[in-house]
């Protein structure tokens, strides 16, 4: 690992200090000389990467601690598993050019050299006609060299990977747990088979981290930036599936979704997005022909992103601000949906305080918790 991954590393390990803070930090950490931030004064972090006080001291505090970086070095030794930042040139670029990518990945296996990665997400409790569904997509994306990207939970996530191995082909499991915790704990022989098969394990959480109801938001927000489209087969209408074609949706990436029984609630969700302007997918060429004509190389920065194919597809409703607020409170800031993260940063308040505001004001009815975790005011 070179210096600079390092210290990105020390970094990711701070409590509280997330992609946000990271991104401000990128412009002024010197790839050459990346260990002279532990040099740095509040006053510095504050001047050269326009960090609020609260968030400058707690970095300097935290790279002041060496005993986390050096417990998870040893952690990475031992288990073989690497860890490559956003300095790294095999970091994924589709990934890289997400809205705030993660600081850095664990990686155990190994991540497909190509850019031909296409996300395949659905219901936990899905059936035989789920079943029947993923084995047909996946035979034909393999054998037309497709990755195979997925959240290695049961249900869909299961069949994706089981599938993908099946037809000889490369598949990416995202966790959202830290890797010596892969979760569910039930899958562990699908995950060793998905490393020795020729695909990845990965994960943006440090290597113990539990598998926290708040982890999967991030973890499918990973597995839809490292894939030019996704497709959702069997998922209710509040899933965990959609939230991740929300964020392809987000960064401009493709959304397909498999319709289904119209008496099966697990069909609902692929309708919904259906009806929102996803491309519904009655064969595998349906998908392929789509992507054929999406070249990898086109995509722009996460700002400039639009959605492909002129789609009018809207999953996050606009937010309409109350007129009592201004931009300086958490309600004004939650006019548009924010990450917990921004929110931190631009009141200059432990994170701790900020989510008990937010817990009053939901109790309240103000503010609401969209299914990616970010927050907006209430209608």
């Amino acid at each position: 690992m070179n210096e600079a991954s390092l210290v990105l590393l020390h970094c990711s390990l701070i409590e509280g200090l997330g992609p946000a803070v990271v991104q401000k930090l990128l412009p002024g950490i010197p790839r050459d000389n990346a260990s002279q931030l532990y040099d740095w004064s509040v006053s510095d972090l504050r001047e050269r990467c326009d960090l609020s006080e609260l968030i400058a001291h707690k970095l300097v505090q935290g790279l002041n601690d060496r005993l986390s970086l050096d417990r998870e070095l040893g952690l990475l030794d031992r288990s073989g598993i690497r860890w490559i930042s956003l300095f790294d040139p095999d970091y994924p670029e589709l990934l890289k050019n997400i809205h705030r990518p993660p600081t850095g990945l664990y990686i155990q296996g190994q991540l497909p050299q190509d850019k031909k990665s296409i996300a395949l997400v659905g219901a936990r409790r899905a059936g035989e006609y789920a079943r029947v569904a993923v084995r047909l997509l996946v035979g034909h994306l393999v054998q037309d060299g497709w990755t195979i990207v997925s959240g290695g939970a049961r249900g869909v996530d299961t069949m994706a990977h089981e599938q993908t191995i099946a037809n000889g082909g490369q598949t990416v499991v995202v966790l959202g747990s830290g890797l010596l915790r892969p979760y569910p704990t039930s899958n562990r022989k699908l995950f060793e088979r998905v490393v020795e098969s020729g695909g990845a394990i990965v994960s943006s959480f440090p290597l113990k981290v539990e598998a926290l109801p708040h982890n999967f938001p991030a973890r499918n927000r990973i597995i839809a930036g490292m894939s030019q489209g996704s497709v959702v087969v069997q998922a209710a209408q509040r899933s965990g599936a959609l939230i991740t074609a929300e964020f392809a949706l987000q960064e401009g990436r493709e959304v397909f979704a498999v319709p289904g029984p119209i008496d099966d609630p697990l069909s609902a969700g692929c309708h919904a997005i259906i009806q929102s302007g996803a491309k519904l997918v009655h064969r595998p060429q349906d998908i392929c022909q789509e992507l054929s004509a999406v070249s990898v190389c086109s995509f722009v920065e996460p700002e400039e992103a639009k959605p492909a194919s002129n789609r009018k597809v809207k999953m996050v409703q606009t937010v309409i601000g109350a007129p009592d607020v201004d931009d300086s409170t958490l309600l004004g800031l939650c006019r548009q949906p924010t990450c917990v993260d921004d929110l931190v940063e631009r009141l200059g308040k432990e994170l701790v305080d900020v989510q008990q505001e937010l817990l009053t004001l939901q109790l309240e009815g103000r503010v609401e918790q969209l299914p990616s975790g970010m927050w907006k005011v209430t209608r």
